[in-house]
């Protein structure tokens, strides 16, 4: 939140677009001068490597234990699978033609398109009675259930309109 309100404050006034991580870090420049993109670039490292690390580590989990080979993170099936998701990340990146950016708005606005189905899906099993037994959804969580997911809906609706006019 600082890092938005800083360049909103910085940036906008002095007619700077950011195209790049360079010119984000132009907003630092009054307090860290010559140094600010140093380490900007710095923070943004370490940003991205712990979420993708931490990423890659969940979805191996999810996508061993969707192929039936265990879940458990210590388990070769889960490293197995958290490389491979690595691997096509880095194949699919290293194979981009254009901006990176986009790649990673596209990549965003898939899924938020894919979100509302989630959704469903959790609203459906937190009001089976046989999955859930006693502990099924009671009439104001499901009002709240159906209130986020008209919201997250329009929201996807929202994306799925902007990614056809792209």
């Amino acid at each position: 939140m600082v890092i938005m309100i800083t360049a909103a404050a910085v940036l906008n006034p002095c007619g700077i677009a950011v195209q790049t991580a360079g010119d984000m870090a132009l907003q630092l420049e009054p307090l860290l001068g010559r140094t600010a993109k140093y380490l900007f670039a710095l923070g943004l490292w370490g940003a991205s490597f712990s979420s993708l690390v931490a990423n890659a580590i969940v979805g191996g989990g999810l996508l061993s234990d969707g192929l039936g080979l265990g879940a458990r993170f210590e388990s070769r099936s889960v490293k197995a699978c958290s490389v491979a998701l690595l691997l096509v990340g880095a194949g699919v990146t290293h194979f981009q033609s254009g901006h990176l950016l986009d790649l990673i708005v596209f990549a965003q606005r898939i899924t938020i398109i894919f979100v509302p189905l989630c959704a469903v899906v959790l609203m459906l099993i937190a009001n089976n009675k046989a999955v859930m037994g006693e502990h099924t959804n009671r009439p104001g969580l499901n009002i709240l259930g159906v209130i986020g997911l008209l919201v997250i809906t329009g929201l996807a609706g929202q994306q799925f309109v902007a990614l056809l006019a792209h």
